[in-house]
């Protein structure tokens, strides 16, 4: 990937092996480490991010 900073891959990669996530959402998580993300998936919660919620609007 262009602009992955060697941190970022590297807690992408801690994701993936103790957390047992997914590449995609182990990136995603990685990035916005001190963002908010925008998701139904509630592995982000687990991660201890701030997750706007999609469920709860749209049901």
């Amino acid at each position: 990937m262009r602009d992955l900073e060697e941190k970022t891959a590297l807690l992408a990669a801690h994701y993936i092996k103790q957390k047992k996530i997914n590449v995609f959402d182990a990136l995603h998580a990685a990035y916005a480490q001190f963002d908010e993300i925008i998701s139904s998936d509630h592995i982000f919660d687990e991660l201890g991010l701030d997750r706007i919620k999609l469920e709860k609007e749209y049901r």
